[in-house]
């Protein structure tokens, strides 16, 4: 079930779970999450179908029975860092261990705004990320309450569990099926103010340091797709330019070389391998027609 969001207040929602999973808008004015209570809405349907409007995409959050702490990021990691930034924001506010904190890269959607360029991802993570951590967090601290008969507001949260006075814990997993089921936390479900930052603004490791350093780190071209080959394009020189003729015979009797094929704006080669993809590229005698600014 969809249901159009106000870009005038910012709202979190549970989502219909057996732990506590919350969503939130990303791209609506979150300006409020800095100093109001985040309202709470009820989603039906079955975990992770999402609230949502047709041009906005939701920031999910998941506190997992393993004590894990779930964000699907919906932007692209590309060596920028966002994955721990967004981590430190949780983190935060969850007083969550950073490494209790998973932060995966959502799948790719036919809606919503996916897009990672210009710097924006902070700026526009920072108020729905916290205001999700938070919300979390005061349910959390109202299901240990509830559970040893204690007021709430006598409970603290450190390192991804909730602490009473007299000593005992309970970690966030032991308490997620019972946080889902509240809906008015006795605690306050405001994010931190920025004097209280203990992660935030911290100089921090990088999460995914191991495995890009081991290999365990994917990229584009780690995608494997059936029946597909790794292909090359030899483009013009110059903008706007046109294939005028191509010799392609020194390429084709390569090897490992597939095909050779005319395609809109070059000559694509395809190979058994990128090597042997570039290598026939380069063998490639072209001639170009230049673009209407000739060689610029």
């Amino acid at each position: 079930m969809a249901r159009q969001l106000s870009r005038r207040k910012f709202m979190v929602y549970s989502l219909a779970a057996s732990t506590l999973t919350l969503a939130a808008p990303v791209g609506c004015d979150t300006s409020s999450a800095e100093g109001a209570e985040p309202t709470a809405a009820e989603a039906h349907g079955p975990s992770r179908v999402l609230v949502t409007g047709a041009d906005e995409e939701m920031l999910v959050l998941e506190v997992t029975a393993a004590n894990k702490v779930v964000l699907r990021l919906p932007r692209v990691e590309v060596g920028q860092g966002i994955t721990t930034a967004v981590a430190m924001m949780i983190a935060e506010e969850l007083d969550a261990r950073l490494v209790d904190v998973d932060i995966p890269l959502a799948e790719a959607r036919t809606k919503g705004n996916q897009y990672t360029g210009g710097s924006s991802s902070v700026r526009s993570l920072y108020g729905p990320a916290r205001a999700l951590a938070a919300t979390a967090r005061a349910r959390l601290v109202t299901a240990a309450a509830r559970r040893w008969h204690l007021p709430a507001r006598r409970l603290r949260t450190r390192d991804t569990m909730v602490v009473a006075p007299d000593g005992r814990t309970a970690t966030f997993g032991s308490l997620t099926a019972a946080a889902a089921g509240i809906h008015r936390p006795d605690v306050s479900s405001r994010p931190k103010p920025a004097s209280e930052h203990k992660v935030i603004g911290r100089p921090t490791g990088r999460i995914d340091a191991r495995d890009i350093v081991t290999g365990k780190a994917k990229y584009a071209g780690d995608l494997e797709v059936a029946g597909a080959k790794p292909t090359v394009v030899a483009r013009p020189p110059t903008l706007g330019g046109r294939l005028v003729s191509v010799d392609d015979r020194a390429a084709r009797a390569m090897p490992g070389v597939h095909a050779v094929v005319k395609v809109a704006g070059g000559v694509a080669v395809v190979a058994e391998s990128f090597h042997h993809a570039f290598k026939a590229r380069d063998a490639l005698r072209i001639t170009w027609r230049p673009g209407p600014r000739g060689g610029r």
